[in-house]
């Protein structure tokens, strides 16, 4: 084996998930998972004015304000479910984009990025990111193969795209980030590199062989501290090439699980991958399953479990609270949504097995680490927002199931009053920017103010600041 080949001794010690064999370790412990891919960590997807730009600090997760109890959301989610991975999309290609051509990156998307790996160490996330796309949702290898006036098919084989690439590589690699100063190469938050996703595709009718050992073998001749992990979609058949499953550069094998034809399809799948990833000594991990019933889901998770040479395993996905109050919804094929912490019942954007998924995935996310289920903690405040009619709207907290509603008749900076609950149980299971709660038991010209209460299984947040709602004379 040459001597470059795997990660540096030295990367061990200083806190990089290394593999040794089927097995990860976290220094030295094995280190194994069921957590979530966050699609939108790095890019705002699922809203359209806003997709050039990266998720706020706060919608990722940041301390806001303070105290380090305000302003947690998809990171703190994750590490609410016990979740010790997320999984990014890939960076996108194109005009605003991450990739917006060979040799320039998206300074404010990468420093989304950056804001993400800084936070992610306070909830002892790892992050795994792939460097690009199969598919043309975000920009992929057909939009990069563009930028040459190449096609699609070009990217695998022509020498100018292949350096384009390396290229990109090397600037994400050694990015200093702006939050804290380390280069990309030197950050142990980043479990791993993955050269793409699902690569080749399902149907699988190209020899990326050559590709992947070019590009696999660049990336350890430029970090040595990082795990390698081959984005070569496996499909059912582990269209994993020989010469590839015996390269010392890749240390770890990735296969996504979906349209189960069975109860026990994900799980026979996962026992399937670990024989080849055995017989080639490779760590496997489930980079992403779902768009199943819950039960197909949980016969694989028990999988997952009790074959402790599977490292783990990501759902797909999870979408968090919103700055401008409610959730980022994502719709998937064949009727399936994406989920949100804690788990809400049916609603627009919310799947009916939502609250199911969401309890199983912290069952077994503590399982897989030999751990009791937590409770989730009291909640931070919520944020009300400033209203011009009876419509409240808030900025929800990580972890709340629902939200006290508190009212005071006048104006709390006018006169001290007595404040009454008006309405519990109240949901923000909305699309974000929506509002949440009405108050029709008002009268005509009167003047009120509201506070929020988030509620979660381990208790209650403080109040939350307040808002005056003033109802015209000509209203009830």
């Amino acid at each position: 084996m040459k001597e470059n080949a795997r990660q540096a001794p030295a990367a061990r010690d200083a806190g990089f998930i290394y593999a040794h064999g089927t097995t990860l370790y976290e220094y030295d412990r094995p280190f194994r998972f069921i957590s979530w891919n966050v699609p939108n960590i790095h890019a705002l997807e699922d809203n359209p004015e806003r997709w050039e730009q990266a998720p706020t600090p706060r919608e990722q997760g940041e301390a806001v304000g303070t105290s380090d109890a305000f302003g947690k959301d998809a990171l703190a989610s994750v590490h609410q479910m016990l979740g010790r991975v997320i999984r990014t999309y890939t960076l996108s290609v194109g005009h605003k984009r991450h990739i917006e051509a060979p040799g320039k990156l998206s300074e404010e998307l990468f420093r989304g990025l950056d804001c993400a790996l800084a936070i992610a160490p306070k909830y002892n996330i790892r992050v795994i990111i792939p460097f690009i796309d199969q598919w043309d949702w975000h920009g992929g290898i057909k939009e990069f193969a563009a930028f040459r006036g190449k096609r699609e098919i070009e990217f695998w084989t022509d020498p100018t795209i292949r350096q384009d690439f390396k290229n990109v590589i090397h600037q994400v690699i050694h990015r200093r980030n702006t939050a804290t100063g380390v280069l990309y190469r030197d950050d142990p938050t980043i479990l791993g590199w993955e050269t793409g996703n699902e690569l080749g595709g399902w149907d699988f009718n190209r020899d990326l062989s050559a590709w992947t050992l070019d590009v696999c073998a660049y990336i350890r001749s430029v970090d040595r501290n990082h795990l390698i992990i081959d984005g070569t979609l496996g499909t059912r058949n582990q269209h994993w090439a020989k010469e590839v499953l015996h390269s010392p550069y890749i240390d770890v094998l990735d296969n996504h699980y979906y349209s189960p034809r069975g109860t026990d399809d994900y799980a026979n799948q996962a026992k399937a991958d670990l024989k080849v990833a055995k017989k080639y000594n490779k760590a496997l991990i489930i980079g992403e399953f779902g768009l199943a019933p819950p039960r197909v889901m949980e016969v694989m998770l028990d999988a997952v479990v009790n074959n402790v040479e599977i490292a783990g395993a990501l759902i797909w996905s999870l979408r968090f609270h919103s700055e401008q109050g409610g959730f980022y919804t994502h719709t998937e094929s064949d009727g399936y949504l994406s989920y949100h912490h804690p788990g809400f019942p049916e609603a627009e954007g919310f799947h009916r097995d939502e609250e199911m998924v969401m309890k199983m995935m912290r069952s077994y996310s503590a399982k897989i680490q030999c751990q009791n289920t937590s409770v989730i903690p009291p909640p931070a405040p919520p944020h009300l927002f400033p209203t011009c009619d009876t419509k409240l709207r808030w900025r929800g907290s990580a972890g709340a199931c629902h939200y006290e509603m508190w009212r005071m008749d006048g104006d709390v900076n006018a006169q001290n009053g007595n404040w009454r609950l008006v309405a519990d149980r109240v949901m923000d299971n909305v699309k974000y920017g929506s509002w949440m709660y009405e108050d029709r038991d008002l009268c005509r010209g009167g003047v009120y103010t509201y506070a929020v209460v988030a509620v979660s299984e381990g208790g209650k947040s403080p109040y939350s600041n307040t808002v005056v709602v003033r109802v015209p004379c000509g209203d009830c």
